[in-house]
Protein backbone atom coordinates (compact mmCIF):
# COMPACT_ATOMS: atom_id res chain seq x y z
CA UNK A 1 0.00 0.00 0.00
CA UNK A 2 3.01 2.40 0.83
CA UNK A 3 4.37 1.83 -2.65
CA UNK A 4 1.02 2.18 -4.52
CA UNK A 5 0.93 5.85 -2.36
CA UNK A 6 4.65 6.80 -3.49
CA UNK A 7 3.30 5.99 -6.98
CA UNK A 8 0.59 7.73 -6.97
CA UNK A 9 2.42 10.82 -5.56
CA UNK A 10 5.29 10.52 -8.17
CA UNK A 11 2.56 10.56 -11.24
CA UNK A 12 0.93 13.82 -10.00
CA UNK A 13 3.84 15.65 -10.01
CA UNK A 14 4.85 14.26 -13.31
CA UNK A 15 1.07 15.10 -14.30
CA UNK A 16 1.63 18.95 -12.86
CA UNK A 17 4.81 19.73 -14.40
CA UNK A 18 3.57 18.72 -17.61
CA UNK A 19 0.77 21.13 -17.12
CA UNK A 20 3.48 23.78 -16.21
CA UNK A 21 5.55 23.29 -19.11
CA UNK A 22 2.55 23.40 -21.06
CA UNK A 23 1.41 26.59 -19.67
CA UNK A 24 4.26 28.52 -19.76
CA UNK A 25 4.78 27.33 -24.11
CA UNK A 26 1.53 29.09 -24.22
CA UNK A 27 1.91 32.29 -22.41
CA UNK A 28 5.29 33.34 -23.98
CA UNK A 29 5.27 36.16 -25.96
CA UNK A 30 7.30 37.71 -28.82
CA UNK A 31 9.24 40.38 -27.57
CA UNK A 32 11.10 41.74 -30.41
CA UNK A 33 12.22 40.08 -34.06
CA UNK A 34 15.88 39.64 -35.10
CA UNK A 35 16.93 40.64 -39.19
CA UNK A 36 20.15 39.30 -40.12
CA UNK A 37 21.79 40.39 -42.02
CA UNK A 38 21.69 43.63 -40.18
CA UNK A 39 23.62 45.99 -42.57
CA UNK A 40 24.09 45.11 -46.67
CA UNK A 41 26.28 46.34 -49.08
CA UNK A 42 25.90 45.42 -52.84
CA UNK A 43 26.21 45.45 -56.45
CA UNK A 44 23.06 46.62 -59.01
CA UNK A 45 20.91 43.72 -60.11
CA UNK A 46 22.83 41.58 -57.02
CA UNK A 47 20.05 40.07 -54.55
CA UNK A 48 20.45 39.44 -51.08
CA UNK A 49 18.45 37.19 -48.93
CA UNK A 50 16.63 38.98 -45.28
CA UNK A 51 16.52 36.44 -42.58
CA UNK A 52 13.81 37.30 -39.73
CA UNK A 53 13.45 35.35 -36.59
CA UNK A 54 11.20 35.83 -33.67
CA UNK A 55 12.89 37.18 -29.91
CA UNK A 56 12.90 34.53 -27.96
CA UNK A 57 13.20 31.69 -30.33
CA UNK A 58 10.03 29.35 -30.53
CA UNK A 59 7.83 31.75 -30.42
CA UNK A 60 5.24 32.26 -33.20
CA UNK A 61 6.59 34.92 -36.09
CA UNK A 62 3.29 36.76 -36.94
CA UNK A 63 3.45 37.68 -40.87
CA UNK A 64 6.80 39.78 -41.73
CA UNK A 65 6.43 42.90 -44.31
CA UNK A 66 9.51 44.66 -45.79
CA UNK A 67 9.41 48.00 -47.77
CA UNK A 68 11.88 50.13 -49.15
CA UNK A 69 12.80 53.68 -48.29
CA UNK A 70 13.65 54.35 -52.00
CA UNK A 71 13.04 51.85 -54.66
CA UNK A 72 14.61 53.13 -57.14
CA UNK A 73 17.81 52.89 -54.98
CA UNK A 74 17.13 49.29 -54.40
CA UNK A 75 13.53 47.43 -53.88
CA UNK A 76 12.98 44.47 -51.52
CA UNK A 77 10.18 41.80 -52.61
CA UNK A 78 7.34 39.75 -49.92
CA UNK A 79 10.28 37.26 -49.15
CA UNK A 80 12.77 39.66 -48.32
CA UNK A 81 14.87 39.55 -51.27
CA UNK A 82 17.17 42.68 -51.71
CA UNK A 83 18.39 43.94 -55.43
CA UNK A 84 20.17 46.56 -56.02
CA UNK A 85 19.08 48.84 -58.96
CA UNK A 86 21.40 52.05 -58.65
CA UNK A 87 24.13 53.71 -56.50
CA UNK A 88 23.15 54.88 -53.15
CA UNK A 89 21.64 54.03 -49.61
CA UNK A 90 18.06 53.09 -48.21
CA UNK A 91 16.64 51.80 -45.51
CA UNK A 92 14.33 48.47 -45.50
CA UNK A 93 11.84 48.51 -42.88
CA UNK A 94 11.04 45.00 -41.58
CA UNK A 95 7.69 44.87 -39.59
CA UNK A 96 6.35 41.93 -37.91
CA UNK A 97 3.24 42.95 -35.43
CA UNK A 98 4.54 45.53 -33.56
CA UNK A 99 8.07 45.10 -33.94
CA UNK A 100 10.47 46.38 -36.51
CA UNK A 101 13.59 46.83 -37.24
CA UNK A 102 15.63 48.65 -40.44
CA UNK A 103 18.17 47.33 -42.55
CA UNK A 104 20.60 50.10 -44.10
CA UNK A 105 21.30 48.90 -47.57
CA UNK A 106 24.30 50.34 -49.67
CA UNK A 107 24.20 49.78 -53.40
CA UNK A 108 27.84 50.39 -54.45
CA UNK A 109 28.38 52.86 -57.56
CA UNK A 110 27.68 51.17 -60.92
CA UNK A 111 31.87 52.29 -62.71
CA UNK A 112 32.69 52.41 -65.95
CA UNK A 113 33.61 49.51 -68.03
CA UNK A 114 34.41 51.07 -71.34
CA UNK A 115 34.98 54.41 -73.07
CA UNK A 116 34.96 55.37 -76.51
CA UNK A 117 36.46 58.24 -77.52
CA UNK A 118 37.69 59.60 -81.48
CA UNK A 119 41.35 58.54 -81.93
CA UNK A 120 42.73 61.98 -83.63
CA UNK A 121 40.70 65.44 -83.87
CA UNK A 122 41.70 68.17 -85.58
CA UNK A 123 41.56 72.15 -84.54
CA UNK A 124 42.87 75.39 -85.86
CA UNK A 125 44.77 78.43 -84.14
CA UNK A 126 41.35 80.18 -82.18
CA UNK A 127 38.92 77.48 -82.98
CA UNK A 128 37.41 74.90 -81.01
CA UNK A 129 36.05 71.73 -81.51
CA UNK A 130 34.01 68.71 -79.09
CA UNK A 131 35.34 65.87 -77.65
CA UNK A 132 32.34 63.35 -78.17
CA UNK A 133 32.40 60.13 -76.10
CA UNK A 134 30.60 57.26 -74.73
CA UNK A 135 30.58 55.36 -71.91
CA UNK A 136 29.63 51.94 -70.89
CA UNK A 137 27.66 50.10 -69.85
CA UNK A 138 24.78 52.50 -70.51
CA UNK A 139 23.50 52.53 -66.48
CA UNK A 140 26.84 53.86 -65.36
CA UNK A 141 26.58 56.06 -62.31
CA UNK A 142 29.21 58.62 -63.17
CA UNK A 143 27.93 59.65 -66.64
CA UNK A 144 30.19 62.60 -66.93
CA UNK A 145 34.00 62.10 -68.56
CA UNK A 146 36.31 64.66 -67.33
CA UNK A 147 39.13 66.24 -69.21
CA UNK A 148 42.92 67.33 -69.46
CA UNK A 149 45.51 68.47 -71.65
CA UNK A 150 49.12 67.57 -72.13
CA UNK A 151 49.91 71.39 -73.27
CA UNK A 152 48.05 74.06 -72.50
CA UNK A 153 50.12 76.46 -74.82
CA UNK A 154 48.90 74.31 -77.40
CA UNK A 155 45.57 73.25 -76.54
CA UNK A 156 43.21 73.65 -73.92
CA UNK A 157 39.85 71.79 -72.91
CA UNK A 158 37.10 72.91 -70.91
CA UNK A 159 35.01 70.43 -68.61
CA UNK A 160 32.55 69.98 -71.20
CA UNK A 161 35.40 68.62 -73.58
CA UNK A 162 35.41 71.61 -75.98
CA UNK A 163 38.75 72.04 -76.90
CA UNK A 164 40.48 75.44 -78.16
CA UNK A 165 43.64 75.32 -80.87
CA UNK A 166 46.21 77.67 -78.95
CA UNK A 167 49.11 77.82 -81.07
CA UNK A 168 50.58 75.22 -84.30
CA UNK A 169 51.77 71.58 -82.92
CA UNK A 170 49.95 68.73 -80.91
CA UNK A 171 48.78 67.77 -77.79
CA UNK A 172 46.96 64.75 -75.97
CA UNK A 173 43.61 65.12 -74.33
CA UNK A 174 43.10 62.55 -71.94
CA UNK A 175 39.02 61.81 -71.38
CA UNK A 176 38.88 59.63 -68.04
CA UNK A 177 35.67 58.00 -67.13
CA UNK A 178 36.65 56.00 -63.76
CA UNK A 179 39.48 54.21 -64.11
CA UNK A 180 39.61 54.34 -67.34
CA UNK A 181 41.52 56.57 -69.67
CA UNK A 182 41.72 57.30 -73.23
CA UNK A 183 44.04 59.72 -75.25
CA UNK A 184 43.00 61.87 -78.03
CA UNK A 185 45.72 63.28 -80.68
CA UNK A 186 44.81 66.72 -81.20
CA UNK A 187 46.54 69.08 -84.12
CA UNK A 188 46.16 72.10 -83.95
CA UNK A 189 47.11 74.24 -87.50
CA UNK A 190 48.26 77.25 -87.38
CA UNK A 191 45.85 80.08 -88.49
CA UNK A 192 46.13 81.51 -91.46
CA UNK A 193 47.28 84.99 -90.74
CA UNK A 194 44.86 87.73 -91.06
CA UNK A 195 45.42 90.50 -93.43
CA UNK A 196 42.82 93.02 -92.20
CA UNK A 197 38.87 93.71 -90.73
CA UNK A 198 37.13 95.96 -91.90
CA UNK A 199 33.14 96.93 -90.33
CA UNK A 200 30.37 96.80 -93.09
CA UNK A 201 28.60 99.62 -91.53
CA UNK A 202 29.58 103.37 -91.35
CA UNK A 203 29.33 106.17 -88.77
CA UNK A 204 25.73 106.85 -87.88
CA UNK A 205 23.66 108.08 -85.59
CA UNK A 206 20.86 106.04 -83.83
CA UNK A 207 17.47 107.57 -82.06
CA UNK A 208 17.33 106.36 -78.06
CA UNK A 209 16.53 102.29 -78.00
CA UNK A 210 17.30 101.59 -81.93
CA UNK A 211 19.70 98.51 -82.62
CA UNK A 212 21.91 98.06 -84.81
CA UNK A 213 23.50 94.77 -86.43
CA UNK A 214 27.16 94.87 -87.07
CA UNK A 215 29.28 92.95 -89.57
CA UNK A 216 32.81 92.40 -90.69
CA UNK A 217 34.67 91.52 -93.57
CA UNK A 218 37.89 89.37 -92.99
CA UNK A 219 40.38 89.14 -95.32
CA UNK A 220 41.47 86.46 -96.18
CA UNK A 221 38.01 84.71 -95.30
CA UNK A 222 39.77 81.47 -93.99
CA UNK A 223 41.50 82.93 -90.97
CA UNK A 224 38.83 80.96 -88.23
CA UNK A 225 38.97 83.64 -86.29
CA UNK A 226 36.10 85.12 -84.00
CA UNK A 227 35.46 88.46 -83.95
CA UNK A 228 34.96 90.32 -80.72
CA UNK A 229 33.27 94.04 -80.12
CA UNK A 230 33.40 96.25 -77.44
CA UNK A 231 31.85 100.04 -76.73
CA UNK A 232 33.87 102.65 -75.72
CA UNK A 233 30.89 103.99 -73.62
CA UNK A 234 28.78 101.47 -72.94
CA UNK A 235 26.41 103.96 -70.78
CA UNK A 236 25.74 105.47 -74.63
CA UNK A 237 25.77 102.24 -76.58
CA UNK A 238 25.97 98.80 -75.68
CA UNK A 239 27.57 96.17 -77.88
CA UNK A 240 26.85 92.41 -77.37
CA UNK A 241 29.04 89.45 -78.61
CA UNK A 242 27.38 89.19 -81.43
CA UNK A 243 27.55 92.73 -82.64
CA UNK A 244 24.41 93.48 -81.57
CA UNK A 245 24.17 97.76 -80.77
CA UNK A 246 21.56 98.80 -78.79
CA UNK A 247 21.51 103.08 -78.55
CA UNK A 248 20.77 102.81 -74.33
CA UNK A 249 21.95 106.67 -73.45
CA UNK A 250 22.26 109.98 -75.65
CA UNK A 251 26.05 110.57 -76.56
CA UNK A 252 28.57 109.03 -78.62
CA UNK A 253 30.16 106.05 -78.54
CA UNK A 254 32.78 104.44 -80.57
CA UNK A 255 32.02 100.48 -81.45
CA UNK A 256 35.63 98.13 -81.83
CA UNK A 257 35.34 95.29 -83.83
CA UNK A 258 38.64 93.22 -83.45
CA UNK A 259 40.32 89.90 -84.60
CA UNK A 260 43.66 88.70 -85.10
CA UNK A 261 45.43 91.39 -83.80
CA UNK A 262 43.49 93.66 -86.17
CA UNK A 263 40.43 96.60 -85.71
CA UNK A 264 38.40 98.43 -86.98
CA UNK A 265 35.57 101.78 -85.44
CA UNK A 266 32.92 102.80 -86.30
CA UNK A 267 31.15 105.79 -84.22
CA UNK A 268 27.62 105.69 -82.69
CA UNK A 269 25.87 109.01 -82.12
CA UNK A 270 22.81 108.18 -80.10
CA UNK A 271 20.20 111.01 -80.37
CA UNK A 272 17.01 112.27 -77.98
CA UNK A 273 14.66 112.39 -80.99
CA UNK A 274 11.08 114.56 -79.78
CA UNK A 275 8.52 112.17 -80.77
CA UNK A 276 7.90 109.03 -78.77
CA UNK A 277 8.21 106.29 -81.42
CA UNK A 278 8.19 102.47 -81.11
CA UNK A 279 11.81 102.11 -81.64
CA UNK A 280 12.29 104.11 -78.54
CA UNK A 281 9.37 103.35 -76.18
CA UNK A 282 10.97 100.74 -73.93
CA UNK A 283 14.30 102.83 -73.70
CA UNK A 284 12.35 106.07 -72.85
CA UNK A 285 10.57 103.71 -70.41
CA UNK A 286 13.78 102.45 -68.98
CA UNK A 287 15.63 105.82 -68.67
CA UNK A 288 11.92 107.64 -66.92
CA UNK A 289 12.52 104.68 -64.19
CA UNK A 290 16.17 104.61 -63.52
CA UNK A 291 16.16 108.74 -63.06
CA UNK A 292 13.75 108.11 -60.05
CA UNK A 293 15.90 104.69 -58.82
CA UNK A 294 18.82 107.20 -58.67
CA UNK A 295 17.56 109.86 -57.54
CA UNK A 296 17.00 110.79 -53.34
CA UNK A 297 13.84 112.33 -54.22
CA UNK A 298 10.69 112.09 -55.76
CA UNK A 299 6.95 110.78 -56.12
CA UNK A 300 4.63 108.41 -58.47
CA UNK A 301 1.28 107.55 -57.87
CA UNK A 302 -0.62 104.48 -58.93
CA UNK A 303 -4.33 103.29 -59.82
CA UNK A 304 -5.87 100.60 -60.51
CA UNK A 305 -9.31 100.66 -62.16
CA UNK A 306 -11.52 97.80 -62.48
CA UNK A 307 -15.47 97.48 -63.00
CA UNK A 308 -15.24 96.09 -59.12
CA UNK A 309 -12.97 97.83 -57.21
CA UNK A 310 -10.09 101.01 -57.34
CA UNK A 311 -7.22 100.82 -55.77
CA UNK A 312 -5.17 104.17 -55.09
CA UNK A 313 -1.69 104.20 -53.91
CA UNK A 314 0.36 107.40 -53.67
CA UNK A 315 4.40 107.15 -53.20
CA UNK A 316 6.53 110.16 -51.72
CA UNK A 317 10.02 109.73 -50.83
CA UNK A 318 13.08 111.97 -49.64
CA UNK A 319 15.98 109.48 -48.97
CA UNK A 320 19.50 109.83 -48.04
CA UNK A 321 22.61 108.53 -49.17
CA UNK A 322 22.43 105.48 -47.07
CA UNK A 323 18.59 105.93 -45.06
CA UNK A 324 15.62 107.53 -45.50
CA UNK A 325 14.97 111.29 -44.40
CA UNK A 326 11.06 110.77 -45.23
CA UNK A 327 8.84 108.81 -46.98
CA UNK A 328 5.14 108.27 -47.62
CA UNK A 329 3.04 105.35 -48.63
CA UNK A 330 -0.86 105.52 -48.91
CA UNK A 331 -2.43 102.69 -50.28
CA UNK A 332 -6.45 102.79 -49.98
CA UNK A 333 -9.06 100.74 -51.63
CA UNK A 334 -9.64 97.18 -50.57
CA UNK A 335 -7.01 97.47 -47.90
CA UNK A 336 -5.73 100.26 -46.37
CA UNK A 337 -1.73 100.71 -45.76
CA UNK A 338 -0.55 103.72 -44.54
CA UNK A 339 3.64 103.69 -44.28
CA UNK A 340 5.38 106.98 -43.28
CA UNK A 341 9.22 107.50 -41.89
CA UNK A 342 9.55 110.72 -39.98
CA UNK A 343 12.15 111.77 -37.42
CA UNK A 344 14.17 108.52 -37.76
CA UNK A 345 10.76 106.34 -36.69
CA UNK A 346 8.67 104.18 -38.82
CA UNK A 347 4.92 104.50 -38.65
CA UNK A 348 2.44 102.21 -40.03
CA UNK A 349 -1.41 101.94 -40.54
CA UNK A 350 -2.93 98.56 -41.48
CA UNK A 351 -6.34 98.97 -41.36
CA UNK A 352 -6.79 100.73 -38.51
CA UNK A 353 -3.96 99.09 -36.60
CA UNK A 354 -1.32 101.56 -35.74
CA UNK A 355 2.22 100.60 -34.83
CA UNK A 356 5.95 102.70 -34.95
CA UNK A 357 9.66 101.59 -34.56
CA UNK A 358 12.93 102.98 -34.65
CA UNK A 359 14.02 103.58 -38.32
CA UNK A 360 17.36 101.33 -39.06
CA UNK A 361 19.42 100.87 -41.62
CA UNK A 362 17.98 97.21 -42.15
CA UNK A 363 14.52 98.25 -41.67
CA UNK A 364 14.92 101.13 -44.23
CA UNK A 365 16.43 98.59 -46.68
CA UNK A 366 13.76 96.46 -45.78
CA UNK A 367 11.04 99.64 -46.60
CA UNK A 368 12.65 100.71 -49.94
CA UNK A 369 12.05 97.18 -50.96
CA UNK A 370 8.87 96.57 -49.97
CA UNK A 371 7.23 100.08 -50.46
CA UNK A 372 9.45 101.28 -53.20
CA UNK A 373 9.69 102.70 -56.38
CA UNK A 374 10.27 99.17 -57.85
CA UNK A 375 7.02 98.02 -56.39
CA UNK A 376 4.85 100.11 -58.00
CA UNK A 377 6.59 99.73 -61.28
CA UNK A 378 6.54 95.81 -61.25
CA UNK A 379 2.48 96.52 -60.64
CA UNK A 380 1.72 99.18 -63.13
CA UNK A 381 4.72 97.95 -66.10
CA UNK A 382 4.91 94.34 -66.00
CA UNK A 383 5.61 94.59 -69.71
CA UNK A 384 8.54 96.57 -69.65
CA UNK A 385 11.33 94.47 -70.33
CA UNK A 386 8.75 91.67 -72.29
CA UNK A 387 10.11 91.69 -76.31
CA UNK A 388 6.77 89.91 -77.09
CA UNK A 389 5.18 93.36 -75.65
CA UNK A 390 6.57 95.64 -77.84
CA UNK A 391 6.60 93.24 -81.01
CA UNK A 392 2.93 92.93 -81.07
CA UNK A 393 2.86 96.87 -80.76
CA UNK A 394 1.73 99.71 -83.12
CA UNK A 395 1.34 103.58 -83.11
CA UNK A 396 -1.89 104.63 -83.34
CA UNK A 397 -0.82 108.45 -83.21
CA UNK A 398 -0.78 111.48 -80.73
CA UNK A 399 -2.98 113.96 -79.43
CA UNK A 400 -1.85 116.62 -77.17
CA UNK A 401 1.36 114.89 -75.61
CA UNK A 402 -0.17 111.89 -75.04
CA UNK A 403 0.89 108.91 -77.83
CA UNK A 404 -1.73 105.80 -78.13
CA UNK A 405 -0.07 102.55 -78.83
CA UNK A 406 -1.95 99.08 -79.68
CA UNK A 407 -1.89 95.67 -78.81
CA UNK A 408 -1.90 93.52 -81.55
CA UNK A 409 -3.89 90.72 -79.47
CA UNK A 410 -3.68 88.01 -82.43
CA UNK A 411 -0.16 88.40 -82.50
CA UNK A 412 0.66 88.69 -78.96
CA UNK A 413 2.60 85.95 -77.62
CA UNK A 414 4.10 87.00 -73.88
CA UNK A 415 2.89 86.37 -70.51
CA UNK A 416 2.11 89.51 -69.18
CA UNK A 417 -1.78 89.97 -70.60
CA UNK A 418 -4.14 87.34 -71.46
CA UNK A 419 -5.96 87.97 -74.77
CA UNK A 420 -9.04 86.18 -74.54
CA UNK A 421 -11.85 87.88 -73.48
CA UNK A 422 -10.27 91.15 -74.25
CA UNK A 423 -11.97 93.23 -77.25
CA UNK A 424 -8.66 95.51 -77.17
CA UNK A 425 -5.06 96.68 -75.10
CA UNK A 426 -3.89 99.99 -75.66
CA UNK A 427 -0.75 101.29 -73.81
CA UNK A 428 -1.41 105.60 -73.35
CA UNK A 429 1.88 107.51 -72.57
CA UNK A 430 2.13 111.03 -71.70
CA UNK A 431 5.08 112.23 -72.85
CA UNK A 432 6.94 116.00 -73.50
CA UNK A 433 10.39 116.20 -72.61
CA UNK A 434 9.84 112.59 -70.45
CA UNK A 435 7.82 110.61 -69.93
CA UNK A 436 5.34 111.64 -66.85
CA UNK A 437 2.20 109.20 -67.05
CA UNK A 438 2.00 105.69 -68.38
CA UNK A 439 -1.79 103.96 -68.75
CA UNK A 440 -2.76 100.69 -69.74
CA UNK A 441 -6.15 100.16 -70.75
CA UNK A 442 -7.91 96.82 -71.33
CA UNK A 443 -10.97 96.75 -72.47
CA UNK A 444 -13.15 93.24 -72.39
CA UNK A 445 -15.52 91.68 -75.09
CA UNK A 446 -18.71 93.04 -72.38
CA UNK A 447 -17.30 96.43 -73.20
CA UNK A 448 -16.32 96.99 -69.29
CA UNK A 449 -12.63 98.77 -69.29
CA UNK A 450 -9.99 98.66 -66.23
CA UNK A 451 -7.05 100.76 -66.24
CA UNK A 452 -3.80 100.40 -64.36
CA UNK A 453 -2.25 104.10 -64.50
CA UNK A 454 1.31 105.52 -62.96
CA UNK A 455 1.91 108.90 -62.60
CA UNK A 456 5.78 110.07 -62.54
CA UNK A 457 5.12 113.13 -60.45
CA UNK A 458 8.87 114.36 -60.28
CA UNK A 459 12.20 114.28 -58.99
CA UNK A 460 12.07 117.08 -56.29
CA UNK A 461 11.93 116.98 -52.97
CA UNK A 462 8.35 116.52 -51.58
CA UNK A 463 6.19 118.20 -49.42
CA UNK A 464 4.48 114.74 -47.73
CA UNK A 465 1.39 115.94 -45.68
CA UNK A 466 1.80 113.90 -42.97
CA UNK A 467 -1.18 112.75 -40.21
CA UNK A 468 -1.49 115.09 -37.31
CA UNK A 469 -1.78 111.91 -34.99
CA UNK A 470 1.13 110.61 -36.10
CA UNK A 471 3.51 110.90 -32.82
CA UNK A 472 0.24 109.01 -31.15
CA UNK A 473 0.66 105.67 -33.24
Amino acid sequence: MKKFGKILIAFILVLSLSFLVGCSCEDAKLEGIEVTPASVTLDADEIQQLEVKPVPEGVALPAVSFTSSDSTVASVGKDGKVMGIKAGTVEITVKAGEFTKKVTVTVNPILASDLTVPAALEVKVGATATINYTIAPANVTNKVATFSTSDASIATVDAEGVVTGVAGGTATITVKADAIEKGVAVTVVPAVALESITLKQEDQNLNLGQTLQLSCTLVPEDTGLAVSYASSAEAVATVSSSGLVTAVGVGTATITASAGGKSDTIEITVVDDEDLTLDNLQAKLNNAIAAYNSSLNGAMKLSVVTPEITVVTEFAYAYTEDSINELMYKQTGATSIEVYVKGGKIYTNENGSKSSEALTAANAAVLKGQYGINKLVAEALKFRNEFAFYNSLTFEGEAEGVYTFNLDLETYSGSTFKPAGKESIKLLVTYGTEITKVEVQITNTDLTVSTVTLELLGLEKPAINFPADLILW
